[in-house]
């Protein structure tokens, strides 16, 4: 193998490297700007030229880096330049990289001058510097590393001879190489032959665990199955008992049910379906108009209250004189007129609304007798005759509606009704299951007959 020490070569290598160090103290300003190359100087903020500034130096200098610190780096240091003076004396902008750091904005010049010059070419306030300092290497540094580079050329030709013994040795490890390589690629399809082998007997045995796995998925499916079957057995069981329970018991609401219609059928006593709605709207209009009454009663309680309170007042409180129960007496006056009006006008629409409640309820009666007494009168003149029931179905409507027309003359005036010529068989059944149903008699609603044919005479 090598015998060349690679450690020493790296140390020998790491020592040549050049450390640039600052080299603040070979340059030289006006009396402001030296205090910015100082090192221990208290920090000062000093605002740039825009005419330049040059730093100059005694020597030639290798200058590798340039650091301006400012109060505030990131305010108008975009039009900040370095110039570098090059071998002709000329000052030429530097073409290093420029960078910011925090505080500080640092160039890279990385040549050799003796001066350079820093000028700041920005537009209204002058950015404030408050130190620069400047990395590089003197001549004097640069001696001091001859030995090191005579070191780095004696590494190089070890490093050359070394190379020429290891190209040797891999040569050597090649030949060894290629041997080793062809023996692995046989062993290599010994072991490719051998895990075919393997992989087709795993297949095989794959296949018998997989048709193990079916045959004992489909036994578990059929006794699943068979389970299932017999739970719906059960079921069904159960549903033929709860369907038993159901019919004895729907057996007997339709017997319940068939009593009350029979019942409904005999009663003559319920209201006539005609009359329902009437009835239902006349309900809601008196309970609107109970509302009305209800708020027109509650305002006036209040009126009379505060006009109680009011006399109260005055007939209490303690007058000096009667000039002051006169001025009280007249200060009350406009409240008392406006509580009274206001009374008044509540009692007013409490009357009319009362007023209108008892005039639904005596039309809802009057209508009730008109339809009680029509169905009276065809039951009670069609008893023990041989009228058919289409004629008795007939007669009902025309005695209801002739009724009706009296009733409304007032409203609606003289108009007239005719039924049509011929009546169907379906429209004669209907009547005459609406006759049975909605029959009542004039006894069951406690009226008497001629009290009744007495009141109604008159509207018609």
């Amino acid at each position: 193998m090598f015998s060349f020490d690679i450690s020493n070569l790296a140390t020998t290598l790491k020592e040549t490297s050049f450390q640039s160090s600052l080299i603040n103290r070979f340059f030289k300003s006006s009396a402001t700007y030296n205090s910015l190359l100082l090192k221990n100087t208290p920090t000062k903020f000093i605002k740039l030229d825009k005419a330049g500034r040059i730093f100059r130096s005694d020597r030639s200098l290798f200058i590798r880096s340039i650091s301006i610190y400012f109060e505030n780096p990131d305010k108008k240091t975009e039009s900040l330049k370095v110039s570098i003076m090059n071998q002709k004396g000329e000052l030429i902008d530097s073409p290093g990289t420029r960078q910011g750091h925090g505080d500080r904005v640092v160039f890279f010049p990385e040549s050799f001058s003796s001066q350079f010059e820093i000028k700041y070419s920005g537009i209204g306030i002058r950015p404030k510097a408050t130190k620069i300092e400047v990395f590089g290497l003197d001549f004097e540094s640069i001696e001091k590393q001859r030995t090191t580079i005579a070191r780095f050329f004696d590494a190089a030709f070890q490093v050359e001879r070394e190379l020429a013994k290891a190209s040797t040795e891999i040569e050597t490890l090649s030949s060894k190489y290629s041997e080793l390589k062809e023996n692995i690629e046989r062993d290599t399809n010994l072991l490719t032959v051998a895990t075919a082998e393997l992989e087709e007997k795993q297949n095989k045995i794959s296949e018998l665990v997989e048709q193990s796995f079916e045959l004992s998925n489909n036994i578990k499916l059929q006794r699943d199955s068979l389970k299932g079957i017999a739970e719906t057995e059960i079921q069904k069981n159960n549903n033929i008992e709860q369907l038993d329970k159901k019919t004895q018991v729907l057996n007997i609401e339709i017997a319940d049910r068939q009593r009350e219609l029979s019942a409904i059928i005999n009663d003559r006593n319920l209201i006539s379906d005609e009359y329902k709605d009437y009835v239902r709207e006349g309900k809601s209009q008196s309970r609107i108009y109970g509302i009305y009454l209800a708020a027109s009663l509650a305002i006036a309680i209040i009126a009379l209250s505060l006009l109680y309170t009011g006399a109260k007042d005055l007939l209490v409180h303690p007058f000096e004189d009667a000039q002051g129960v006169f001025a009280s007496f007249i200060l009350r006056l406009p409240f008392a007129a406006v509580m009274s009006g206001t009374l008044l006008a509540s009692l007013a629409l409490a009357r009319f609304m009362f007023r209108r409640i008892l005039s639904i309820n005596e039309e809802r009666l009057t209508l009730a007798k008109l339809l009680i007494l029509a169905k009276e009168t065809v039951f009670s003149t069609a008893e023990a005759t041989n009228i058919s029931a289409d004629e008795k179905f007939r007669t009902r409507v025309e005695v209801k509606l002739e009724m009706l027309k009296a009733y409304l003359a007032n409203s609606l005036g003289n108009f007239s009704i005719k039924l049509a010529p011929n009546a169907d068989d379906k429209n004669v059944d209907s009547g005459q299951a609406t006759d049975q149903k909605d029959a009542t008699t004039v006894e069951s609603a406690g009226i008497d007959k001629s009290d009744a044919l007495k009141k109604i005479e008159p509207s018609v």
